[in-house]
């Protein structure tokens, strides 16, 4: 009873990755490849809907094949403002932080240059509990009398209003549901060093590097 789910969707493409968080379905066509007219549309509907909407990991998604080569190009955080997203996700799973945006944001506060108020997340990611760690949480700042009774609504405002802090935990650790997987699942190396294949991946695909 102490814990409140909360249902949201994420609006994947190749340009561009966004949660709307707060509602249980989009019912419109997700396009791999949109236009700004189509990435504004998207976030135009899903506040009719009463989503909040986060930007997901934007230089993880610029550090693409595509991105790199110029063939796609992710919006600008200036433009996803004007566009009326609510939130960026700034750390994700163990391996993946964006100072880039927390500099721009402080920046932009600095200078007295955003509309409203804009928060910062982390995010799981979570795929399988085997190869991810959940090691980012995102606390919500709500006073006393907000937390005795903790709905959405009550989310949603603390989100719209800014009010979050970052805790993110980057010890990494062998998790006990991998003594479940049968041992012809993996090979017996990924078993045994888990962080480190996680670290080879994380620095292959860090801002600023160049994959293979």
């Amino acid at each position: 009873p102490e814990i409140l789910i909360i249902p949201g969707v994420e609006w994947t493409t190749m340009r561009i990755h966004l949660n709307f968080l707060g509602i249980m379905d989009y019912p419109h066509r997700i396009p791999q490849y949109p236009s700004d007219e189509e990435i504004k549309y998207a976030i135009k509907e899903a506040k009719k809907l009463g989503a909040v909407v986060q930007v997901d990991h934007i230089t993880w998604t610029k550090n693409e094949p595509k991105h790199r080569d110029g063939s796609v190009v992710h919006p600008t955080r200036e433009q996803l403002v004007d566009w009326g997203v609510d939130g960026f996700e700034i750390n994700n799973e163990t391996r993946w932080y964006d100072p880039k945006t927390v500099l721009w944001l402080n920046k932009m506060r600095e200078e007295k240059k955003l509309p409203r108020p804009i928060y910062v997340s982390t995010g799981t990611d979570i795929h399988s509990p085997l190869g991810e760690l959940a090691s980012g949480w995102t606390e919500l700042l709500i006073t006393e009398e907000e937390k005795k009774k903790p709905k959405w609504e009550i989310v949603k405002k603390a989100l719209l209003d800014a009010r979050t802090r970052i805790w993110v935990d980057h010890d990494y650790y062998r998790p006990n549901e991998i003594k479940y997987l049968k041992l012809e699942q993996k090979l017996l190396r990924e078993r045994i060093c888990p962080p480190l294949f996680a670290l080879k991946h994380g620095i292959e695909k860090m801002p600023g590097t160049i994959a293979g």
